[in-house]
């Protein structure tokens, strides 16, 4: 009776388990990060209910010039946008999620989805 019980909960542990991605970036304020071909800056992270963090991103820019002023290269400069814990922003074919906000400090990106098909009309979990 316990062994299939058992059996039981280490199937649930591992099925758990599997459902995050590894993939995990930390950004900290006032750096520029380099995420999966893309530059992307953490300006703030401020101490609301909930905390928000704000950001910009360039993509297809080149990795040397990340610790430039101009991080964004040749092209204007990237808006800045906020994001909240959960919320999602597009770097290239995957969708990276907003994990945790520490105010004044740093953010977590978790590569969390990836474009499906070429539209990116459809997306799925990374495991």
């Amino acid at each position: 009776m316990r062994a299939p019980l058992l059996m039981l909960i280490a199937i649930a542990m591992a099925a758990c388990g599997r459902a995050k991605s590894s993939d995990v970036t930390l950004l900290e304020v006032g750096k520029v990060a380099r995420v999966n071909g893309c530059h992307i800056a953490l300006h703030h992270t401020l101490d609301q209910a909930p905390p928000v963090a704000q950001l910009a991103y360039a993509c297809e820019v080149p990795e040397a010039i990340q610790n430039e002023a101009a991080w964004w290269g040749e092209k204007e400069q990237p808006p800045s946008f906020s994001m909240f814990e959960d919320d999602c922003v597009r770097l290239g074919e995957t969708f990276y999620c907003m994990e945790k906000i520490v105010p004044g400090v740093s953010a977590s990106l978790r590569a969390t989805y990836k474009q499906k098909n070429r539209t990116g009309e459809l997306i799925e979990r990374i495991r």
